[in-house]
């Protein structure tokens, strides 16, 4: 996602994303590539102050590697499963197919 600033248009729509929640929500952030980071492993309250620190998190993230699609969206359920709202979504960006190691996950 390196090639041509996408990776930067995609921190760009990822802030913006979270600066808008409501305070009531809820959310964490998961980035993947040859791997998985998580900003959170539970899910935080949209104040003001999480949201500042996902969106400085999102600022150093930096295009690397595969796309190890499937252990990050474990992670990501993992999360989603702790959220006491009852209505919960998970929202996925991706640049290519899912492929991990040369091994399409």
């Amino acid at each position: 996602m390196g090639w041509n600033g996408e990776i930067e248009a995609l921190k760009q729509e990822v802030t913006q994303a979270v600066m808008s929640l409501s305070s009531a929500a809820e959310f964490s952030l998961v980035a993947f590539s040859s791997g998985h980071i998580l900003w959170s492993a539970q899910p935080r309250r949209a104040t003001s102050q999480n949201k500042a620190s996902a969106s400085a998190w999102v600022g150093q993230l930096h295009a690397d590697g595969w796309t190890c699609l499937a252990p990050a969206v474990i992670e990501t359920l993992n999360i989603c499963n702790q959220s006491h709202k009852q209505q919960r979504q998970i929202i996925v960006l991706s640049d290519g197919a899912p492929v991990c190691n040369g091994i399409d996950t």
